[in-house]
């Protein structure tokens, strides 16, 4: 996948965050709130909240950067059809929560753009989530 030779970078980034934002991490710790998490996401009905701050580092950690190469997958399927625009422009991310699409669409237009020998087009991302700090960690990152 295109979004492969970003991965390393943003989770670098994202452990520097966590660790700026909320200190050592136990393994213990962000395993339980992956857990949490995971249980919230299956069986809470969409709109839940999941803005507890004792959250956000496995949502950063785990949930973003697994969910980052998803974006690629429908912008790979616009490249085959030559259908993705030459300067997307706006990309709007609503349900952001710490950027993953976002910052999966950035990666992958980048890497696609590398690829080509041409320079990564400007894209400007307006991401919108009920979740302001969810929402301030995908601005750091």
């Amino acid at each position: 996948m295109l979004v492969d030779g970003a991965l390393p970078t943003l989770e670098r980034a994202a452990w520097r965050i966590v660790r700026e934002r909320f200190g050592a991490l136990k393994g213990s710790a962000l395993r339980a709130a992956i857990l949490e998490l995971s249980a919230r996401y299956n069986t809470q009905r969409a709109g839940a909240a999941l803005d507890e701050a004792s959250l956000l580092p496995a949502r950063l950690l785990f949930f973003t950067l697994a969910d980052l190469p998803k974006a690629s997958l429908a912008l790979a399927e616009l490249v085959a059809r030559d259908a993705l625009p030459a300067a997307p422009g706006t990309l709007l991310d609503v349900g952001a929560g710490c950027g993953a699409m976002s910052l999966g669409a950035a990666a992958f237009l980048a890497a696609l753009a590398r690829r080509r020998g041409a320079p990564p087009p400007p894209l400007r991302a307006l991401a919108l989530d009920a979740d302001g700090a969810a929402l301030e960690l995908a601005r750091q990152l």
